[in-house]
């Protein structure tokens, strides 16, 4: 585990280069691609390895207790590179697709996730509904095992191939 003085100068760095480069996509759809990078960066700097991982990534917006049966109890990015609607964005190229990205540390197993904050802003924004449950933290550092209940990230080889690409088109390498 990466102790916690060294967590908060890594999220403090990646905010710091992220609004460096892109000033104003910190709360945008979107930006955990640019954030993520960041971190990448930021965790190098502190001379640990790490890896931007991309797939499906949801939190609860309800608390069990609150579970009508009917009301969506997730908000979240749901990769699919087979839907009608990816495969869209991705031919037209100029929006980001439904994907999700965060950074993992292989050594010890844990991902970052510096966007898991912002999940009930875009919940309201994209899909127009609110968070009535528990807020996510800030930002997430953990293992897989150590989540909060009903919290799920699940990286893809393709999902993390597209945010590559789409990355090196933002750094003008691609």
């Amino acid at each position: 585990m990466i102790p916690m003085d060294v967590r908060r100068r890594v999220v403090e760095r990646a905010r710091e280069i992220m609004v460096a480069h892109w000033p104003t996509l910190e709360d945008s759809p979107g930006a955990c691609l640019y954030l993520t990078w960041a971190t990448v960066r930021a965790l190098a700097e502190e001379g640990i390895g790490s890896v931007m991982l991309a797939g499906s990534a949801t939190w609860p917006r309800l608390r069990p207790d609150q579970d009508d049966g009917v009301s969506m109890t997730h908000f979240g990015y749901v990769w699919d590179l087979n839907s009608d609607d990816t495969r869209l964005t991705l031919a037209v190229g100029e929006a980001f697709p439904e994907l999700h990205v965060w950074a993992g540390i292989p050594e010890t197993g844990e991902y970052v996730d510096l966007t898991a904050g912002s999940f009930p802003a875009q919940c309201l924004a994209l899909i127009g509904m609110d968070w009535p449950g528990d807020l996510p933290p800030e930002y997430l550092w953990a293992r897989p095992d150590q989540f909060p209940e009903g919290v799920m990230y699940a990286p893809t080889r393709d999902g993390g191939d597209v945010a590559l690409g789409y990355l090196r088109r933002a750094l003008g390498h691609g």
